[in-house]
């Protein structure tokens, strides 16, 4: 018997592995958050922050959708766009992230 785990294929394998997976950031916002009221909003800030760096040391795939910033609404948060490195944004033009292609 070996000592060695072998690799699983994340094609084939039902457990999530950064070759089948992708995280979603959308919207993270200034404006779009404003209106939380479950937690604090720099609780939230701090909490998709360490998300973000942890997609980042794991090598995860990710999607970072933002809402009409070219049409004057803020960015991705600052801290969030630090801790994903190298990931663009897509603006989308519609509220709804599902059905703007």
């Amino acid at each position: 018997m070996s000592d060695t785990t072998p690799v699983r294929d994340p094609g084939k394998d039902a457990l999530i592995a950064p070759q089948n997976a992708v995280l979603a950031f959308i919207d993270y916002q200034p404006e779009q958050y404003a209106g939380v009221a479950s937690m604090a909003h720099d609780e939230l800030l701090a909490n998709v922050t360490l998300l973000g760096e942890v997609a980042t040391a794991f090598e995860l795939p990710v999607v970072l959708s933002t809402v009409y910033v070219r049409h004057g609404m803020s960015a991705t948060n600052p801290e969030l766009r630090t801790a994903l490195p190298g990931v663009g944004e897509i603006d989308r033009t519609t509220m709804n992230a599902w059905e703007d292609p």
